[in-house]
């Protein structure tokens, strides 16, 4: 048999898991993870491993990976607000961030102001803290994030054509943020797209397997990548 995601079997596990508030970091998920129960599920009831039109089940997964704050975000918008468009379900978060000009010191970035925008209804969640000028901590809410979590949780049950997730950070890195409920999202075989700092590649690596890939941030890439899933759906080939 397939490995346990998050130490509960199944969707409802993950779902069930969350609703008690904790249990986000235990056996921190995977899409592999997912991808393994699918090819036992088809191995006991087909007594074979699953052929290309079966495989076909197992939903797109895709990261934009960028170099630093501030560079995926207006992508992700701009991809979004074109696909919607277009007639497309998509559902999940945006982040809207609130740049402090580069430390003269470090020259880097700190994101003082962030919050997570709901796509289909517009509510707005902070996921920042203010810790007062000057601080070196990290000001990222995990309350906030974990808040904002339900908005994907939601997405589970309307099925959308497609789901965002804001990114693949240092939460989930870690094992919390929105980890489960991404992975939640690629098990019930809902398309997800969400943008990775390139410092976490390799965490990306372990947790999408062969199932996920890389895209770079510009819109047109993503418009490639949506339009391939969608030929993909039609003639029941896996992209």
């Amino acid at each position: 048999m397939g490995k346990r995601l998050g130490g509960r079997s199944g969707l409802g596990g993950i779902l069930g898991s969350h609703a008690r508030g904790c249990g986000r970091a235990a056996g921190r998920p995977t899409v592999a993870d997912a991808a393994l129960r699918r090819r036992a599920f088809f191995a006991v009831t087909f007594r074979a491993e699953p052929t290309p039109e079966r495989r076909s089940m197992t939903a797109s997964l895709a990261a934009v990976l960028h170099d630093g704050h501030g560079i995926a975000e207006p992508v992700l918008h701009d991809f979004v607000a074109w696909a919607r468009r277009q007639g497309w379900r998509v559902r999940g978060l945006l982040q809207v961030s609130e740049v402090e000009l580069p430390d003269p010191v470090s020259g880097g970035q700190c994101q003082r102001h962030m919050e997570l925008v709901d796509i289909e209804q517009g509510r707005r969640y902070l996921i920042s803290q203010s810790l007062g000028k000057g601080s070196a901590s990290c000001c990222l809410d995990a309350a906030g994030v974990a808040e904002a979590s339900a908005v994907l949780r939601r997405a589970l049950v309307e099925r959308p054509d497609l789901v965002v997730a804001n990114r693949f950070g240092k939460l989930e890195v870690e094992g919390g943020g929105l980890r489960q409920e991404m992975a939640a999202v690629v098990e019930a075989g809902v398309p997800l797209l969400t943008a990775l700092d390139r410092r976490f590649l390799g965490e990306w690596q372990q947790f999408a397997a062969e199932l996920g890939q890389t895209l770079p941030p510009e819109v047109p890439a993503l418009q490639r990548w949506w339009l391939a899933q969608l030929a993909a759906r039609q003639t029941g080939a896996s992209v």
